[in-house]
């Protein structure tokens, strides 16, 4: 089973600053999976009694290629030393896909009046030989069945439509949904 879409979250600790095994395995499964770190700002601000502010990078998420971030900031919590990392991602295939209005495919039978003369004038050509060659009353209601939606798939296709779940009409407010 192949990974498509990666997400890590970590925390640099003691351990990672030096050589060790395990910064070597994480390493490792970076450089296996195409990791990148989604963001560069600083996850911890600190400020001592003389009023000197330090920033670090010590907390983050990395992501490997296929996963589309969209965006990446830097929140503060107020009840940590440490801010929060707030990434907004798409996870499906095109990046801009979730932008547009999903929309519905409806599929209908084009019974326009041109269609239904066709139709009409079809039916009346049509030689029902094969339904009275039939033995059985239930092959011939089949037989004629068949003829008939043959009919109507031929002069009255079925066609395909999207449309946007957001109704466009301006007069549909929230009162008159009510």
């Amino acid at each position: 089973m192949a990974i498509k879409r990666l997400l890590l979250f970590a925390e640099q600790k003691k351990y990672m600053v030096n050589q060790s095994t395990e910064k070597q395995y994480l390493q490792d499964l970076i450089e296996c999976y195409d990791v990148k770190v989604t963001t560069d700002k600083p996850t911890r601000v600190f400020t001592n009694v003389k009023s000197q502010t330090t920033t670090s990078q010590i907390d983050y998420i990395l992501a490997n290629s296929s996963l589309h971030v969209l965006v990446d900031d830097t929140v503060e919590t107020h009840f940590s030393d440490h801010k929060a990392i707030f990434l907004e991602c798409f996870l499906g295939g095109c990046p801009d896909e979730h932008l547009e209005p999903k929309k519905k495919q409806y599929v209908y039978r084009d019974i326009s009046l041109g269609n239904l003369d066709r139709l009409l004038n079809s039916m009346s050509e049509v030689n029902f030989s094969d339904v009275y060659k039939c033995t059985n009353v239930d092959d011939g209601f089949h037989c004629f069945m068949k003829v008939i939606q043959d009919l109507i798939d031929q002069c009255c296709p079925k066609k395909a439509i999207k449309v946007h779940e957001k109704s466009k009409a301006l007069w549909i407010t929230s009162e008159v949904k009510g």
